[in-house]
C-alpha cells in the first residue's frame, strides 16, 4: 500500500483516468492521489469526472 501518488504520465483523459483508478487500487481511502498538471484541460476533466465518485472506487 502507498500512502501518497502522483499521477504524472501522459496527459490524455483515458491515460489520466485508467492511472488515477490503478492508483487507487495501491491506496488507503485516508491516503492520497495527486494529479500533475492540473491547468490541462484533460486533466481538469479527470478531476471533474472522479472527484464524485472517489469513495466508489474502493
Amino acid at each position: 500500500m502507498f500512502e501518497f501518488i502522483v499521477v504524472d504520465e501522459n496527459h490524455r483523459f483515458n491515460n489520466a483516468l485508467m492511472n488515477f483508478k490503478l492508483s487507487v487500487d495501491v491506496c488507503p481511502l485516508d491516503g492520497y492521489v495527486v494529479l500533475d498538471n492540473k491547468w490541462m484541460r484533460s486533466i481538469q476533466r479527470t478531476a471533474s469526472f472522479i472527484r464524485p465518485a472517489r469513495t466508489a472506487w474502493k
